[in-house]
């Protein structure tokens, strides 16, 4: 598996975030480090977000630089 499975595995899987819109998300993988960055709206869907990167078959660690940005709806 390479860098570009693994980082696709991991926007896949981003998709069930509820709430989460993946499409605010870069994934970067590089010798099976996982870089999550871009915006979420609440610290749960961060969270959840790294938990799930981190569950994929070979991804050894993530780096979570996803930022919180105000509700929507405002």
């Amino acid at each position: 598996m390479d860098e570009n499975d693994i980082a696709r595995m991991v926007r896949d899987a981003l998709t069930y975030v509820g709430g989460l819109n993946e499409s605010y998300l870069r994934i970067r993988c590089h010798r099976g480090v996982i870089v999550l960055a871009g915006m979420a709206f609440t610290e749960a869907q961060r969270r959840e977000a790294e938990d799930i990167a981190r569950a994929i078959p070979g991804v050894r660690r993530v780096v979570n630089e996803i930022t919180l940005v105000g509700a929507r709806g405002g």
